[in-house]
């Protein structure tokens, strides 16, 4: 599932009960786990749950259910779920109150996650959004309304597509002052 030289940790992960364990990198001695079985609203992630080690920091973006999880990844402590909530338009995500997610970057202390569809149908949902989530807390920072057909960060730009307008949109960060 996951693999972090820094900790010195592996994860793997069970399909069927979304539980996660941690590994010891060099012996492949069980360091943690397992983690709680996913909840019934999480029925989807047998299919789409993905993950990464950042910072010691297990990331875990459940793409239908909506959620990114935030593990500690020495210890297998849950530290916080963020929900992609669909709202108002709850109704255009066919997979629950949520818009599914999808991790895209992770950079200073960001996550940065986007919802899609592998074969979007028209008109598109009106709740996808490029989403800029603090990694320590799980908090939104912002978020954009992007149908993300590509992201990538390069010399402290966020670089994206969208579908809605076909539009290339770069974002980076403004400046930290002003003085008059």
């Amino acid at each position: 599932f996951a693999a972090d030289y820094d900790t010195q940790i592996f994860v793997l992960r069970c399909a069927q009960t979304g539980q996660f364990w941690g590994y010891d990198l060099s012996t492949g001695t069980l360091k943690w786990g397992p983690t709680e079985m996913m909840l019934e609203n999480e029925q989807f992630d047998y299919y789409t749950q993905r993950g990464a080690i950042y910072d010691g920091i297990m990331l875990v973006a459940s793409q239908y259910s909506g959620t990114l999880k935030a593990y500690d990844a020495v210890t297998g402590q849950q530290l916080w779920v963020y929900e992609a909530d669909a709202a108002p338009y709850s109704y255009e995500s066919a997979y629950g109150a949520n818009m599914p997610v999808t991790i895209g970057a992770v950079c200073d202390g960001m996550v940065f996650v986007y919802s899609g569809e592998h074969s979007p149908t028209k008109p598109l949902w009106r709740q996808s959004y490029i989403r800029c989530i603090n990694m320590t807390d799980g908090k939104l920072i912002w978020k954009l309304p992007i149908y993300n057909m590509g992201l990538a960060i390069a010399d402290g730009k966020l670089v994206a597509a969208s579908e809605y307008d076909n539009m290339i949109y770069t974002i980076a960060k403004g400046p930290s002052a002003i003085t008059v």
